[in-house]
């Protein structure tokens, strides 16, 4: 008998009682720099969950979460890379902070053009209300089509009979190929030729049909099936495509607004993180050539401290946020 799928409003909000227990004044005083700051901002963050403890999961409820979510592992994240101490050789704490840049100024974006026009005080009228639930409906749209989307790909058999290996293979000699790489990488030939593999495509093909079904069911939701319609006829590349036509790529947007301050970092950072840039790698001296391996303590400070006064802003947006949809009865 196949499970029965809950609708979304079944679910209901559960938070650890652990994290509303953990001394952050002490942590924070006992900290330095912008650990201490980052810090600052966990406890502000844990402070704003207590509004939806065994809450309803709406929609506008679970988009609010999941920018939520984002933006305390962007913070813990930080924390992390400050917490190894490597010496002179900052450079992996340095390109770790610099690609959690980039992820914390996209979610700015996101919560700045996306969320914080609607949510702004100025102006309380109904088109205004109305705009804000909109937006946060039409979030969770794009995750959930993006996640079902994924769960489809996940329940075809010949996909994963590629990733896997074993049976009904495209190509004989190419998955021989691959499965002498796999023995001389893992120096085991059973890894090849684990009796496990079928279960475990039928494991996989079984959770991902779940999921996949799920979705489907959460995206004919009535507050989130004309976002649903909309991506799947005009397929939008991005979530600000879908709000707006006009902004098909997030680059195009940065260098059209008032944004662009901040488009040359963005686009050094995506050169970072696609490996396509030769000075984001490399160091030029009088008359040689070296690797940048070696970067100062301040340096990485610096660093960190670019992702915090983004994470910063996005905590602060999340809490005016919170208090719009409270003022506009979004969390039941």
């Amino acid at each position: 008998m196949p499970d029965i799928i809950k609708d979304m409003e079944d679910f209901r909000f559960w938070v650890p009682d652990n994290i509303f227990k953990i001394p952050w004044d002490q942590y924070i005083n006992d900290a330095e720099g912008e650990m201490s700051k980052m810090l600052k901002i966990c406890k502000t963050q844990t402070e704003t969950l207590q509004k939806f403890i065994n809450r309803p999961s709406t929609p506008e409820n679970l988009s609010w979460m999941i920018l939520w979510t984002r933006n305390f592992n962007l913070v813990q994240g930080v924390i992390s890379v400050l917490m190894c101490e490597s010496g002179w050789l900052n450079s992996g704490s340095s390109f770790i902070l610099r690609i959690l840049w980039r992820l914390s100024f996209e979610l700015w974006l996101t919560l700045n053009f996306i969320l914080t026009e609607s949510a702004s005080p100025i102006g309380n009228t109904q088109k205004e209300k109305n705009t804000l639930e909109e937006r946060l409906c039409g979030y969770l749209a794009w995750c959930l089509w993006s996640d079902k989307e994924f769960a489809h790909k996940m329940t075809q058999g010949w996909r994963l009979d590629t990733i896997i290996g074993q049976e009904k293979v495209r190509n004989p000699n190419t998955i021989n190929q691959l499965n002498d790489l796999i023995e001389l990488f893992w120096g085991d030939e059973d890894a090849v030729n684990d009796s496990s593999n079928k279960d475990m495509k039928r494991d996989i093909r079984k959770n991902s049909m779940s999921d996949r079904s799920r979705l489907l069911k959460w995206l004919n939701h009535n507050k989130l099936s004309s976002f649903e319609e909309t991506i799947r006829n005009q397929r939008p590349s991005n979530y600000f495509e879908l709000i707006d036509p006009n902004y098909k790529s997030i680059s195009r947007f940065l260098s059209s607004s008032w944004n662009d301050a901040c488009y040359p970092a963005y686009q050094d950072t995506s050169a970072l993180i696609h490996g396509s840039t030769f000075k984001g790698h490399m160091e030029f001296g009088t008359d040689h050539i070296f690797p940048k391996i070696g970067v100062l303590d301040e340096d990485v400070q610096m660093d960190a401290k670019h992702v915090r006064l983004f994470c910063n802003f996005n905590s602060i947006t999340l809490l005016s946020i919170q208090n719009r949809m409270i003022e506009d009865d979004l969390i039941k």
